[in-house]
């Protein structure tokens, strides 16, 4: 992270719903019965070290940066190396002035950890050897802190009992606000995140409940990138809203109608150069969606564990996807290559993994 502060970039931002698309956003058309798997080739697989004071949580946020892969829960973050050693343990939690109740949202960089204090309007930055460096307050309680990149934080504050509330915050280095971007599209959801991800000089953001991945370049400006097109599947805003609004922001009843309707509506996605990614459930089944970029030809594949390409993707890096194992599910896996000494209370198993279809 660069430690200068961002010049205040004033810019104006129209979007609505109608008009989200523009000249450079790609409309793919998601086809359902692209339902073949696809080869890969894995390349590497890297038990992360297990220790008394490494232990992992399943419901975990997963980082990669230069050199390390950094994994956390609510009670530590842990770097690992990209062998799977344990380098670092962080786990600032206390009552004193520089401590956290728990760790909420973070996010990872080469340079230190961001960790949200949920409720009290900071986040808190530590070096990787565990100490603190700076607060930076925030002008509102921000729930989630998603990304940081040329000198800006990225905030989403999906809580609120509006959609005029809920909004992507764009945050400079003193925690000022510059400008309330997107608003989140599902109205008076409180729950589910948005999702991003981060590139050397722009950002991609995919908002709950919405098909359309945005682009957020180095200043700030916004244009869209991609538009899945899921045809009669996609759960149209209108009945989302309605659901939303009959059931007072309950998103699980918003999972329910999606799931007895066969509809779609929460997705995840990884972008790299050859392969746009997304992950999605559809009737109770969970799917990976891998369309090549180059050739546009689709592969969707139910998430059985049955190939690695089917497991849970976690993240990518030099065009390659990483699968997150937990110990049980790879010992009982015939897609990866055993190792005798993992045990079913270690912790993850990162699996990298490249594309062998079409040269890639």
């Amino acid at each position: 992270m660069k430690r200068k502060n961002a010049c205040i970039l004033i810019f104006t931002l129209f979007i609505t719903g109608c008009s989200l698309q523009s000249q450079r956003t790609e409309i793919i058309f998601v086809d359902f019965s692209a339902m073949n798997d696809i080869a890969c080739v894995i390349e590497n697989v890297i038990p992360l070290e297990t220790t008394n004071d490494a232990l992992i949580d399943r419901n975990y946020t997963f980082h990669v940066t230069s050199s390390q892969y950094i994994v956390g829960d609510r009670h530590k973050i842990i770097g690992f190396s990209k062998q799977g050693k344990v380098k670092n343990i962080i786990s600032p939690l206390g009552d004193g002035p520089n401590e956290l109740t728990y760790i909420n949202q973070f996010y990872a960089d080469d340079a230190s950890l961001m960790i949200m204090d949920i409720g009290k309007k900071r986040i808190m930055e530590f070096d990787y050897n565990g100490q603190f460096i700076m607060p930076h307050p925030v002008d509102d309680i921000i729930h989630h802190i998603f990304a940081c990149f040329n000198g800006f934080y990225l905030f989403d504050n999906q809580s609120q009992a509006t959609a005029e509330g809920n909004v992507l915050s764009i945050v400079d280095r003193e925690g000022k606000i510059v400008k309330d971007t997107i608003p989140v599209i599902a109205e008076g959801i409180s729950y589910g995140r948005n999702k991003f991800q981060i590139f050397k000089d722009y950002a991609l953001y995919l908002p709950t409940m919405n098909n359309i991945i945005y682009k957020i370049d180095k200043s700030a400006n916004v244009s869209g990138a991609y538009q899945l097109d899921f045809g009669a599947y996609w759960l149209d805003m209108e009945t989302s809203n309605k659901v939303v609004a009959n059931s007072n922001g309950n998103a699980f009843a918003l999972w329910k109608y999606i799931a007895n309707h066969n509809k779609i509506g929460f997705l995840n996605f990884f972008d790299t150069q050859k392969w746009l990614f997304l992950n999605f459930e559809k009737q109770d089944k969970r799917y990976n969606w891998y369309y090549n970029k180059a050739s546009k030809k689709q592969y969707l594949i139910e998430c059985n564990g049955k190939s690695v390409a089917a497991s849970d993707i976690i993240g990518v890096e030099n065009n390659k996807f990483i699968a997150g194992f937990q110990p049980d599910d790879y010992l009982n896996s015939t897609a990866v290559p055993k190792l005798d000494n993992l045990k079913y209370d270690d912790n993850l198993v990162v699996v990298i993994f490249k594309m062998e279809n079409e040269g890639n």
